[in-house]
């Protein structure tokens, strides 16, 4: 929401089709990765598009490693 000044993004938006671009991109994984503390690259958010894929993908990374983290 913050990275594309809009009031409302759902999980399953895709990031492109609601006005993302490369630029809003870079921030989104940066803003993702100093929140989250993961590893978000530029081409993950346009592989998987939408939040909740990123994040689906943030799960499975942080169980295989055996660490926990909260939103």
């Amino acid at each position: 929401q913050e990275v594309l000044g809009l009031e409302r993004v759902g999980v399953g938006d895709n990031f492109f089709r609601i006005g993302g671009d490369s630029i809003s991109a870079i921030r989104l994984s940066h803003q993702m990765n100093k929140i989250l503390g993961s590893n978000i690259q530029l081409t993950d958010i346009f592989k998987m598009k939408t939040i909740g894929s990123i994040l689906e993908s943030i799960t499975v990374i942080k169980a295989e490693e055996g660490t926990e983290w909260e939103i």
